[in-house]
């Protein structure tokens, strides 16, 4: 039987900006905590790091947990 291996977070970043050119910012968060963050060099921000560190743990879990509720109610999900 073949081993599981975790990945660590930082590839898990990298992966997302080579799976598509066009992604500008990738956090990985793990149990509301968040473990990685990274931003793509071809897309610069010009937000303030906490900023964006703020959008990760407050907005966009928020934002997924009400899409996720809605499309249970009878959209058969959302992933």
């Amino acid at each position: 039987m073949a081993k599981a291996v975790a990945r660590r977070p930082k590839e898990s970043v990298t992966g997302f900006f080579e799976l598509d050119p066009n992604v500008r910012y990738v956090a990985v968060s793990q149990s509301g905590r968040i473990v990685e963050m990274g931003q793509n060099p071809k897309w610069p921000s010009y937000n303030p790091v906490e900023t964006d560190r703020m959008e990760e743990l407050i907005v966009n879990p928020v934002i997924l947990e009400l899409a996720k509720r809605r499309g249970d109610i009878d959209l058969d999900g959302i992933r």
